[in-house]
């Protein structure tokens, strides 16, 4: 387009093309010095792995219950967390109705053996995973806002705030650990982001 001619950016494709699906996240392996390895989720593809910064992919997880994944973060050991499901799906609201159903969050081991954390009945589709530095995951579904200290033993919901029920949408780590979600519909009049400053107690800024 003209706006990246402007900034003096090329963009080329680098696939994984035909079989990933829409692209919904991409993580580069933070434990890999070279910079080389890196995943790519789909959905209706599942996760791609590439070992030379995406000049070839392979599958991660095409055999696994549902391929359905929207987002991926990494752990300071280089476990990679997915949850699956899609809420934004074509013709959808975005509202929490998802006609492209998850089945939990999973990981991927430093060896690409891949294993689950808990399952949809948990969060229900998941719209966004984050891992602080500290290692809490927080995870953004359909069921609410949800956060683990245990690396994904036991997980927590959010109830200070005051989202109730609704659908967590995205959750977001600043550079200073501080926390931001979203959570809501369209329909709702009590939809905001919230915040924390890493104490699990979060406000409403919006």
């Amino acid at each position: 387009s003209n706006a990246f001619a402007q900034l003096g950016l090329n963009w080329s494709e680098m696939g994984p093309n035909d079989i990933a699906g829409r692209c919904r996240s991409i993580l580069v392996d933070k434990t890999d010095a070279t910079g080389n390895r890196m995943f790519a989720a789909g959905v209706s593809g599942g996760v791609f792995k590439s070992l030379n910064a995406g000049a070839n992919w392979m599958p991660v997880n095409d055999q696994a219950k549902s391929l359905i994944v929207s987002s991926m973060a990494q752990n300071s050991a280089g476990m990679v967390y997915f949850g699956t499901g899609e809420a934004f799906g074509r013709g959808g609201d975005g509202a929490g109705a998802s006609g492209f159903l998850g089945t939990g969050l999973y990981t991927i081991s430093p060896t690409s053996s891949v294993g689950i954390v808990q399952d949809s009945s948990v969060f229900g589709d998941i719209n966004e995973v984050a891992i602080s530095a500290s290692n809490v995951i927080y995870v953004a579904g359909q069921k609410g806002f949800f956060y683990s200290t245990d690396g994904g033993v036991t997980f927590i919901e959010e109830t200070i705030s005051s989202t109730g029920t609704l659908a967590a949408m995205d959750v977001k780590i600043a550079t200073n650990g501080d926390i931001y979600y979203s959570a809501g519909a369209k329909t709702s009049s009590t939809s905001a982001v919230y915040y924390s400053s890493g104490l699990f107690t979060f406000t409403a800024i919006t």
